[in-house]
């Protein structure tokens, strides 16, 4: 699939900002940090920078706001309807002064959206990448394990920071998992499936469809080198171990430089990953472009 930048901007934000919001309910609600306005303005910017930048991806967003009627069929619906109900709980955590009822309330919601942003894509049958039972635990991780590296460097003690460590190197974990899924398992949609010509023998592409690029084969048959996708794997994991170690090294204290750069690697790192997200996904309408397998 086409890594759109709009795509990866949306979730990447957003959901940095809802794990930011969630990270400072629980950790309020534990003990180990004060509500903070500041917090609350941060995952604010970065939840309303995600939403805009996903309208670029439309190519008519002044009508984006019909889908919000589609909520009973449609998760791409739900997330817009979850994304905008957000804002009230949120909002009357600062008003009510940190009722902590409240905040939970928000924060739930908040992590139902990201959660029916994952499903968007899980959801998805001919896409063998996304529709498995990896997806949405990886949306979720990658939201809780970004907010809490930002919640950081605001407030907090070790405590904060060990779940920080905890919640990194599980995302990193599963991620592990998870292209070796890829890796070792392909859709069960085949040229011979596809075609309906499975009993005659091997199907093969006599000639393209198309005498030129089209929507299809621009959007959905994206195609990413086994070499290249190796490389950003490898970077990720690298990028994302090495902030394990930044924080791990600074659990009980540290100069607050070190987190500043453990934020901003862990975010470069979760845009690598969003990135290779849609890159390495194949849509089975490829199979009928010549793709072996999707």
């Amino acid at each position: 699939m086409h890594p759109a930048k709009s795509v990866i901007l949306f979730t990447t934000l957003s959901g940095a900002g809802y794990g930011l919001f969630i990270s400072m309910v629980v950790a309020a609600g534990l003990g180990w940090a004060e509500p903070n306005l500041i917090v609350i303005g941060v995952s604010f910017a970065l939840i309303v920078s995600g939403l805009l930048s996903s309208t670029l991806h439309l190519g008519h967003p002044e009508r984006a706001w019909r889908a919000l009627s589609q909520w009973r069929t449609s998760w791409l619906s739900r997330e817009g309807v979850l994304s905008i109900l957000t804002f009230i709980p949120m909002g009357l955590y600062i008003l009510t002064g940190w009722m902590p009822v409240i905040g939970w309330i928000a924060a739930a919601f908040s992590f139902l959206t990201v959660f029916a942003t994952a499903m968007i894509y899980q959801s998805l049958k001919p896409i063998h990448a996304w529709h498995n039972h990896f997806t949405v635990p990886l949306y979720l991780l990658f939201a809780l394990a970004t907010g809490c590296t930002l919640l950081i460097l605001f407030t907090g003690g070790w405590e904060l920071r060990l779940s920080a460590v905890l919640l990194l190197f599980l995302a990193d974990t599963i991620q592990l998992f998870y292209w070796r899924y890829l890796d070792e398992t392909t859709s069960s949609s085949t040229p011979e499936s596809a075609t309906g010509l499975g009993k005659f023998g091997k199907v093969k592409l006599f000639e393209a469809p198309h005498t030129e690029s089209n929507y299809l084969m621009q959007e959905m048959g994206y195609r990413i080198g086994r070499k290249h996708s190796q490389k950003l794997r490898n970077l990720f994991l690298i990028l994302y171990g090495v902030a394990v170690i930044m924080i791990g090294y600074t659990l009980h204290d540290g100069p607050t430089i070190i987190w500043n750069i453990a934020a901003m690697i862990v975010l470069t790192a979760t845009l690598i990953q969003r990135w290779l997200f849609f890159a390495e996904a194949k849509h089975t309408v490829a199979l009928y472009y010549g793709a072996d397998s999707a």
